[in-house]
C-alpha cells in the first residue's frame, strides 16, 4: 500500500490545464535525431573474428591455452583459466564468448538498447559473452545513459495544483480510469 500522500497520479488522470500542447522545433529536431541515429547495428561473428586478431590480450591467452603455459597467461584471465577454450578464431569462456576490447563498448550499447537496467542487463549479457570488466562497465554505462536518468525514481513528486474553476456546468470533465481488478 502506497499512501495517498506518496503516490502520484498518473497523467491520464488529471484534467490538462493547456488546451493547445505544442512541441517547440528543438523538441521535433531531438524526436528526429533520436529515431534515426540512436538504433546501433548488430555485430556479425566475422566482427567478433576480426577483433579477436587485433587483440593482443586475447592473442596472448589463446597462445597460452594453446601451450598451456599458465604463468604467461594474461593477469586478466589468469584466473579462469580452466574455464578458456578456443573455437573457430575465437576465445571462449565456457559457453560464453570472450569479447575484445574493441568491442566493449559496441556490445554493451546493443544490450542496453531497450534500457533493461543495471541487474537486468549483466544478466542478459552473462548469458552469452562475457570480458574481465563487464559488471563494472554495464553499470558505468547504465548510470551514465540520459534516457535511464530522466526516467528514474528522483525522489518526492511535486505537489499537485489545483485546476481552475469552471465557469458553468459541463465546460470541464475529468474521469479517473481504472482498469480491472
Amino acid at each position: 500500500h502506497i499512501s495517498g500522500s506518496a503516490n502520484l497520479a498518473d497523467v491520464l488522470s488529471r484534467m490538462s490545464i493547456s488546451d493547445d500542447p505544442q512541441f517547440d522545433n528543438d523538441t521535433e529536431n531531438y524526436i528526429r535525431f533520436v529515431s534515426i541515429q540512436a538504433v546501433p547495428e548488430a555485430l556479425t561473428f566475422k566482427d567478433v573474428v576480426n577483433a579477436t586478431i587485433d587483440d593482443e590480450s586475447i592473442q596472448q591467452a589463446l597462445e597460452s591455452l594453446r601451450g598451456n603455459q599458465r604463468e604467461t597467461m594474461p593477469a586478466e584471465f589468469k584466473p579462469f583459466m580452466d574455464e578458456l577454450c578456443s573455437a573457430n578464431g575465437v576465445l571462449l569462456r565456457g559457453n560464453r564468448l570472450v569479447v575484445p576490447q574493441t568491442l566493449w563498448s559496441k556490445v554493451i550499447q546493443i544490450a542496453h538498447e531497450a534500457h533493461p537496467g543495471i541487474e537486468s542487463m549483466k544478466r542478459r549479457l552473462r548469458q552469452k559473452v562475457w570480458w574481465p570488466t563487464m559488471d563494472k562497465q554495464v553499470a558505468t554505462a547504465v548510470k551514465r545513459c540520459k534516457s535511464c536518468i530522466l526516467v528514474s525514481n528522483l525522489g518526492s513528486p511535486e505537489p499537485l495544483q489545483r485546476s481552475r474553476m469552471p465557469v458553468e456546468a459541463w465546460t470541464d470533465v475529468a474521469l479517473d480510469f481504472m482498469g480491472p481488478l
